[in-house]
């Protein structure tokens, strides 16, 4: 396996870990007063773990992404995974910009629309490749897309963001074991 794809397999990990890491040592956070973002508010307990995390994610995903669309010869394709690419250059910035800072909102923003559209043009792209996969990353999209939006209109932003998180996760674990699967010598 090439260190390109172990950076796809590691890059959500750490996010997923840094984050339970800084929930855990953080005695101010709790899932019923807090979003998941203000772990990494500036001087909280959590914050450099947090912050850390979402960096190192950022850089490792964004190298996956990079190395994936080399060997994705489709110009649509290639498309979409230039905003996998972007959303994981927010990501990055996210980190290094915290909640408490002027750009943060609009970093978490573009995160959010580079994700969407990633996965909407990469499921167009999948169908002649994997009906399967285009297939659950349609429903991904709708599951992140309905439960962010009725969490939004509930005001509890946590579960809004635990929703679009999860469903990139496993779309992006998905994806990932399918470019596992195939010969990536080759363009594809």
């Amino acid at each position: 396996m090439s260190i390109w794809r172990i950076f796809g397999v590691i890059a959500p990990l750490i996010a997923i870990f840094g984050t339970f890491t800084a929930i855990t040592i953080d005695p101010e956070w709790n899932f019923s007063e807090n979003s998941i973002r203000e772990l990494g508010e500036c001087c909280s307990y959590s914050s450099s773990i947090f912050n850390y995390a979402l960096i190192l994610s950022g850089i490792f995903g964004f190298s996956f992404s990079t190395w994936l669309y080399s060997k994705v010869s489709n110009a649509f394709g290639r498309f979409g995974i230039s905003f996998l690419i972007t959303g994981y250059i927010f990501l990055t910035l996210i980190g290094i910009f915290p909640i408490g800072t002027k750009l943060h909102s609009s970093l978490c923003i573009g995160l959010a629309i580079s994700i969407f559209l990633s996965m909407s043009i990469f499921a167009v792209y999948l169908m002649p490749l994997s009906r399967v996969l285009a297939f659950s990353t349609a429903l991904f999209l709708v599951f992140g897309s309905i439960g962010s939006l009725y969490s939004l209109h509930v005001k509890i932003v946590l579960f809004a963001e635990l929703f679009g998180l999860i469903s990139f996760i496993l779309w992006h674990y998905a994806v990932l074991m399918r470019f596992l699967s195939l010969d990536l010598d080759k363009n594809i």
